[in-house]
């Protein structure tokens, strides 16, 4: 069973391209379905800047943790990735208990829930303008870029964590 949702920040709850204070489609209605689950934040983001984008989104107090850029470490063979280990021991929690949402982009998302042994849940990543050709070449093996006329709505996916 879920008891604690992680979520990556830009490009998966905000816009990855532009800090526009908007939150991404059905976010308040999947948390609002997840509300006795434990909800945090997990970017390697400054704090002062991811702050305040979430508070400009109107949902930085949704969250009951957040966990910036200090949370960044390296897997074995060197990889950067985000420790959701560190989050799950301060939740008092498994992994196996946690679920981590999040864009995947150079797939970093991947591969911390995968190093970890969290639940891994990706979803397109929420920007507002197409990307570049070479964003597309460089990072085209872990982004599904969202379809900007049909876009990703997170009541997709209440009921299935």
């Amino acid at each position: 069973m879920t008891e604690l949702i992680i979520f990556d920040v830009y490009g998966t709850i905000i816009k990855t391209d532009e800090a526009d204070g908007i939150a991404r489609l059905g976010l308040r209605e999947l948390m609002d379905f997840y509300k006795h689950q434990l909800k945090v934040t997990c970017t390697d983001g400054w704090e002062s800047m991811v702050e305040s984008d979430l508070k400009s989104a109107g949902i930085y107090d949704n969250f009951d943790y957040h966990y910036y850029k200090g949370t960044i470490t390296k897997a074995n063979g060197g990889r950067i990735i985000k420790n959701l280990k560190k989050i799950c021991e301060d939740c008092g929690l498994s992994a196996s208990e946690a679920v981590f949402i999040g864009d995947d982009f150079s797939g970093r998302d991947e591969a911390s829930a995968r190093e970890f042994g969290v639940r891994f849940v990706k979803v397109p990543q929420f920007r507002s303008k197409l990307p570049s050709n070479n964003e597309r070449i460089l990072n085209g093996k872990s982004v599904q870029y969202e379809d900007l006329k049909k876009p990703f709505n997170f009541t997709s996916i209440i009921g299935k964590l």
